[in-house]
């Protein structure tokens, strides 16, 4: 399975602060069975109990669209290789608070560089 995500992938992997992803509970991934087809990418396990409480206990993470109630994932990979599923916060207002980080991080710089000698 590494192999073929391996190949389908497009420049390297941006460096991501574990301390930004929201993980997401009661749902597990699975490599596909050794006899499996090659159409078989994997298999998802859902504990609902699990996803019931994580959902119950985050529900701020929740986006609506058309009026429903839904959960944004993003299946992500790790540097292991390991697939896992995190909440895309991207457009969320979690996502807003990144620019402000990072506006900090430029104008501290900038402050930074603002004594050089040359």
């Amino acid at each position: 399975m590494a192999n073929r995500r391996n190949a389908n992938k497009r420049g390297a992997a941006a460096s991501v602060d574990t301390n930004d992803i929201i993980f997401c509970e009661g749902l597990r991934i699975f490599e596909p069975h050794k006899n499996a087809p090659d159409f078989v990418i994997g298999s998802v396990v859902i504990t609902l109990s699990e996803f019931k409480k994580w959902v119950n206990s985050n529900a701020d993470k929740l986006g609506e669209y058309k009026g429903e109630k839904q959960l944004n994932l993003q299946l992500l990979e790790s540097k292991s290789g390991d697939l896992y599923f995190a909440v895309n916060t991207y457009g969320t207002p979690y996502d807003e608070k990144k620019p402000a980080k990072k506006q900090a991080d430029k104008k501290q710089k900038e402050e930074a560089t603002d004594d050089l000698p040359f």
